[in-house]
């Protein structure tokens, strides 16, 4: 995504139980993706407070205090979500996706 000009960050809300999640979700992203990517981390309760032309997520609502996000919306394709009619990405779509005039 970035090689398309894209900047990318993550961003993340912790769990109810946030004791081990966050230290959790920092060691993950350094073993999966890199640790340069832990600059890149936004951990917030609220993603909609958030600003960036999109949110690529897996929930289908994204709900917070601003009712009308700065980004749009596009659903992470998951089985627990096939239910839900939105534009999805995948990892084999993104760059399609990513391209699309909203």
């Amino acid at each position: 995504m970035e090689s398309l000009g894209h900047k990318v960050f993550i961003c993340t809300s912790p769990l109810g139980a946030y004791q081990n999640c966050v230290a959790e979700k920092f060691e993950w992203i350094d073993k999966h993706i890199g640790k340069g990517w832990i600059k890149k981390i936004i951990i917030t309760g609220d993603k909609t407070i958030v600003t960036g032309d999109y949110l690529i997520d897996d929930r289908p609502e994204i709900e917070g205090v601003e009712s009308t996000p700065a980004w749009k919306h596009i659903l992470y394709d998951q089985p627990y979500n096939h239910n839900v009619n939105k534009r999805r990405l995948t990892w084999t779509n993104y760059k399609e996706i990513l391209n699309l005039q909203f």
